[in-house]
């Protein structure tokens, strides 16, 4: 009872299949406002890109937040600890750091 036309079913598909409406292309203005959509986009992403550039580039572990307090206090020792020192002192620190990795460094290399 459901096939009351006695159509095959080639016949019946056939028939679904026509009564779909074909896609006839984008006109002028689905062309014009998608094209304006992706520019739209691409600009979000681009400002995106710049604001995290700048970020990164001014971040720094002694800064500053921007109300004026301070970073942290670790931030504020090392300030403090950086801004007390003279050349002769990073001269020493260099040279106690340049002999303790020397001395790891051959703690590892191979005996002869």
């Amino acid at each position: 009872m459901a096939n009351e036309t006695n159509d095959t079913p080639a016949e019946v598909a056939d028939k679904v299949l026509d009564e779909k409406p074909k896609f006839a292309g984008y006109t002028l203005d689905d062309l014009r406002y998608r094209r304006a959509v992706v520019a739209l986009r691409k600009e979000f992403a681009r400002e995106k890109l710049v604001e995290d550039y700048e970020n990164v580039r001014h971040w720094t572990p002694f800064a500053q937040d921007g109300k004026g307090k301070k970073a942290s206090k670790a931030a504020t020792i090392a300030r403090k600890l950086i801004g007390g020192l003279n050349y002769l002192d990073y001269a020493m620190i260099g040279l106690s750091l340049f002999s303790s990795a020397r001395k790891v460094a051959g703690f590892f290399k191979p005996k002869k």
